[in-house]
């Protein structure tokens, strides 16, 4: 029985898009609208957003439709109650849209209710604005409403945080780049309230930081690799933007590998192409460890040796195919952001 529930449930749920729409309710029927907790987060702070429901009639499903900054927030999570059945939220560009369904046979939802509350990351100084785009509603006679109201919450992430954000940074050699980068928003730290400069950084959060810093801009497209599926959401935007932009490539069988750690070559090879340095095919290298550079990579890590972009890690190495960390990460774009200006 429960079996037929959920399913009924999830039949419902892929419908509700599809049912043609009534007219909408009267504002003073019902009404639909966001709330924020905290509207002065720091950056790496978290703080949630409610979506509210006002005099609700027969609240049997929903979707609802929000849009937000993507360059100073950072969608976290969300939660829609215990009680039915949510899909997993779908993320697409600056987009969220969500979706939850009652199980069973029974009246839906009345008077105020909280629809869900979101969880956003700030990551960027600046106003961020949150908005409800649409919201299509579904009653227990399964006929469905679009309602017109909208609205929206604003939050002003402020930029003061130094090592107030971070509680693994005060001693680091890269404490002070750590924190400029932060506040030009291309990385932020961890829910627990450290930075982790030590850890070493994906394919998937190098593309993410390159893109903030280089603030690319660009429709997402549909991602050409085989293991798309492995890609998280929140990520396909600035990979799409990087490939777009000719900075990142996939593997030979076409494959992205999106949680590979990247290497010190790797990102190299990427801060080279972000900034269309020229290269030296025939370049020779003079690091003691210049046989482990592949041929691919040799000339970019020539290019960014004589922009003064790399250095090595100590007795001349370069160890191309060590993976580099989160604090190498921020180094390399900083170096890139400042040769850009330099260069401009």
């Amino acid at each position: 029985m429960i079996r037929k529930l959920l399913l009924f449930s999830l039949a419902l749920f892929l419908c509700i898009s599809s049912l043609p729409p009534k007219a909408a309710f009267a504002a003073n029927e019902q009404a639909y609208s966001l709330s924020i907790a905290n509207a002065s987060p720091k950056v790496n702070q978290t703080f949630q957003v409610k979506v509210n429901g006002t005099n609700v009639i027969d609240l049997y499903a929903y979707e609802i439709n929000l849009t937000y900054d993507t360059k100073r927030l950072q969608f976290v999570s969300v939660d829609l109650g215990k009680e039915g059945f949510a899909v997993k939220p779908i993320l697409k560009g600056n987009t969220i849209q969500l979706a939850h369904t009652q199980i069973g046979e029974k009246a839906g939802k009345k008077g105020n209710v909280t629809l869900g509350t979101l969880t956003f990351r700030a990551i960027a100084a600046g106003s961020a604005d949150i908005a409800l785009s649409s919201i299509k509603v579904v009653n227990s006679k399964i006929e469905s409403t679009v309602v017109s109201s909208r609205s929206s919450v604003k939050a002003v992430v402020k930029s003061d945080t130094g090592t107030n954000g971070f509680t693994d940074i005060s001693s680091h050699w890269a404490k002070l780049s750590i924190e400029e980068a932060v506040k030009l928003g291309f990385i932020a730290g961890f829910t627990d309230g450290t930075f982790r400069p030590n850890a070493q950084t994906t394919r998937s959060e190098f593309a993410v930081m390159l893109s903030r810093a280089l603030k690319l801009e660009g429709v997402e497209k549909e991602l050409p690799f085989t293991d798309v599926n492995k890609i998280p959401a929140w990520a396909r935007p600035s990979i799409s933007q990087t490939i777009a932009a000719g900075i990142l490539n996939g593997y030979d069988n076409n494959t992205f590998r999106p949680a590979r750690n990247i290497t010190r070559a790797e990102m190299t090879v990427m801060i080279v192409r972000a900034l269309k340095l020229k290269v030296d095919p025939n370049a020779k290298l003079s690091f003691a460890d210049a046989d482990k550079v592949a041929d691919w990579a040799r000339p970019s890590v020539a290019a960014a040796y004589e922009a003064n972009l790399i250095k090595g890690r100590g007795k001349n190495l370069f160890a191309p195919n060590e993976n580099a960390t989160r604090a190498e990460a921020v180094i390399m774009i900083l170096g890139m952001l400042e040769h850009k200006e330099k260069t401009n």
